[in-house]
């Protein structure tokens, strides 16, 4: 009985260890940073950039930053729209050019900007994160 629950707690651990490791990612630049849940339950919306707990919070806004690689076609600025669902907030006005968009939820926002970055059809794409408590 007694080894039975050593095994249980083992396999519990083991499962529970797994969900605590990396859970996503983001790209500064060129750059892949892996990102941990800050917060359990749901759809994580607070990450840090290590695993270890007293590391500063980001969440995310449900925005995207894109930066082009110079002013997008229209074709470009509609397969954003209709492909990977943003819509255009406005032009930064940093960089060459800089857009904000806004994701269809907060939750996406994330996978949003990096499929985009991951397509090659823009110099950068990431979320706007803000500092979380």
């Amino acid at each position: 009985m007694r080894q039975q629950c050593l095994i249980q707690l083992a396999v519990l651990l083991l499962i529970s260890s797994s969900a605590f490791g990396q859970d996503a990612y983001w790209y500064d630049g060129d750059a892949q940073i892996p990102l941990w849940a800050a917060e359990m339950g749901g759809t994580p919306l607070v990450f840090r950039e290590t695993s270890a707990l007293g590391a500063p919070k980001q969440r995310l806004t449900g925005r995207v930053i894109v930066r082009f690689h110079a002013p997008p076609s229209p074709a470009l600025q509609a397969k954003i729209t209709l492909h990977y669902g943003l819509r255009f907030e406005r032009d930064m006005e940093i960089g060459v050019v800089t857009w904000l968009y806004s994701a269809p939820n907060v939750a996406n926002s994330l996978m949003l900007a990096n499929r985009l970055m991951e397509s090659g059809e823009v110099a950068a794409a990431f979320p706007d994160w803000e500092n979380a408590r």
